[in-house]
Formats: C-alpha cells, sequence, structure tokens
C-alpha cells in the first residue's frame, strides 16, 4: 500500500492533465497518452438493443441524434510491488495499459474482463470486486472509424490470477503482456485509464464513481 501510495504521487506530479480526458499531450519516453483505442474503437453492424455496440438518440446539447455505445471491462492485478500490464498496440499507436477490452454479445463485463485477461496474458484470473466505472464521451470528430459520437463505460475490476503462464497475445490489439514494478509506471508510455485505475486501487471508493 505505501508503494501503490507513492506511486500515485508520481504519478500526480508528472505529464498527467486530466486523468482520461482526450487532450493531445504526449511525452518523450513516458508519460500519459489519450485513450486512442477508443477512439478507433469498432462498432457492431448491426446493432442491437441488447448489445453493448448500440446506437440511440441523445438529446444533450452539442451532440448529434446518433450516439455509439461501447463497454468495456478491464483488471487491475497487483502481485507484491508488480502490476500486470498489457501493450496495446493498433493503428499506429501504443502504450501499456490494463488487461481488458469490449465485452461481446451479451457477456457480463464479469466474463469480459476474465476472457480479456487470458487472451491479452495467457493468465486464468478470478475477480475479487469491482473498483469503478468510469464514462466518457468522445466527439465524433476524435474518432477515425465512425460519424457518431462514442459514450464509452469502462468497468474496472480488482482482479488475481488463479493458473495459466504469462505469454503475449498473437493478432490481438495488444503485443506484449509484462509485470511492471508499481513504480516504474510513471515512467512508461501509458494509456490514461491505467492511472485512473491505479487511483480506484488506492481510493476504494463506495460509489465506484471516477472523482
Amino acid at each position: 500500500e505505501a508503494l501503490l501510495g507513492r506511486q500515485l504521487q508520481r504519478l500526480d506530479r508528472g505529464s498527467v492533465e486530466g486523468v482520461g480526458d482526450l487532450g493531445d499531450a504526449r511525452a518523450e519516453g513516458g508519460g500519459v497518452t489519450v485513450d486512442d483505442e477508443l477512439c478507433h474503437a469498432p462498432i457492431m453492424p448491426s446493432a442491437t438493443a441488447w448489445s453493448p455496440h448500440v446506437t440511440k438518440p441523445f438529446a444533450s446539447p452539442g451532440y448529434s441524434d446518433r450516439m455509439d455505445i461501447r463497454i468495456a471491462a478491464y483488471g487491475v492485478i497487483i502481485r507484491g510491488d508488480e502490476i500486470l500490464l498489457s501493450h496495446w498496440n493498433e493503428h499506429g499507436r501504443s502504450g501499456w495499459t490494463l488487461p481488458g477490452g469490449g465485452i461481446e454479445g451479451a457477456e457480463h463485463p464479469l466474463e469480459a474482463v476474465v476472457r480479456e485477461i487470458r487472451e491479452e496474458t495467457g493468465y486464468d484470473a478470478e475477480v475479487d470486486r469491482l473498483l469503478g466505472i468510469d464514462t466518457m464521451v468522445i466527439p465524433a470528430e476524435k474518432r477515425h472509424t465512425a460519424n457518431a459520437p462514442l459514450y464509452a463505460m469502462r468497468v474496472i475490476y480488482r482482479a488475481h490470477v488463479t493458473g495459466g503462464e504469462l505469454r503475449n497475445e498473437v493478432g490481438g490489439s495488444s503485443d506484449e503482456a509484462r509485470w511492471v514494478r508499481l513504480d516504474e509506471v510513471s515512467t512508461l508510455k501509458r494509456v490514461s485509464l491505467l492511472d485512473l485505475a491505479l487511483r480506484l486501487e488506492s481510493e476504494e471508493p463506495a460509489d465506484g464513481a471516477v472523482r
């Protein structure tokens, strides 16, 4: 816990310019990247009412009457002074992030996070508890594969490894899985979701809200 606290202090002093925002901040050799994986998130072509990728009316000023929705689940797995990370590498952009991703079909987020951890790291995992839920809206002009705004919901769990062996994903959106020391996270080029999740892991808000 002490190591995690020191790590959060480093993140707060670093190049983070609003965890989870869509600014174009970059850092040479380290710091936070924007959430580019959401800008490229695919939308199912035959969306239905129960699908995680649907369109719906949206009356908020400044947005069109259509909005794509994406629900994804991620796992925070800490072992001693190390955290399990996945290296997202897609469409010419990359960054370290949590193992996880979008739910498929009628999956529950609990099922999705276990499947994604296995696909991206080779480990079998079990969820311990819900840490929090983050939401964000990506304007249509920030997206590369669609012409409607995207409402993204990211469900973040604490989990632990129960079996399997560490391996890299092949043919997916990530290309490496690695245990990383918590005190080295601030030096990585990383997706802002990682900083957000470490804050949830430390604070454990009772309502699961990201603040």
